[in-house]
């Protein structure tokens, strides 16, 4: 089945804004994650990390978030699917910056977290689906 121009359009216009946010929300998240991990040094210390951070996090979202869209949850996300996953992250990240502030592992622990929360509206969802059925 060939797509018509207007498709093609559409389906890179979709995969271009998809890749965008979670840029940005990636970027957001890794920037909050470095000004808490740094809050005890100085301001252009805080900032370099920040932005170090935020350019990382951009760079994991990347990576980490079409493939959790567009292979695990099969690109039909919800706002409060999507809103529910980036909230578990941020405050993920941003608990463990403040608990432990190395950066390091604040970024594992938004993945790590980022990852359960989507196995877990994945689930919901298979339940849901198999409710329905019955």
């Amino acid at each position: 089945m060939r797509l018509n121009l207007r498709a093609r359009i559409w389906v890179a216009w979709r995969f271009f804004s998809t890749l965008l946010t979670f840029g940005v929300v990636g970027a957001g998240i890794g920037f909050l994650q470095g000004e808490i991990a740094a809050r005890g040094s100085l301001r252009p210390e805080q900032m370099a990390l920040a932005e170090g951070a935020s350019v990382s996090g951009s760079a994991f979202a990347l990576v980490l978030g079409p493939v959790l869209y567009f292979v695990f949850l099969g690109k039909d996300l919800a706002a409060e699917e999507f809103f529910g996953i980036v909230g578990g992250a941020l405050v993920a990240g941003v608990v463990t910056a403040f608990v432990v502030p190395v950066w390091e592992i604040s970024m594992c622990a938004t993945a790590l977290t980022t990852i359960f929360v989507t196995a877990i509206y994945k689930e919901l969802r298979k339940r849901k689906t198999l409710a329905g059925r019955s």
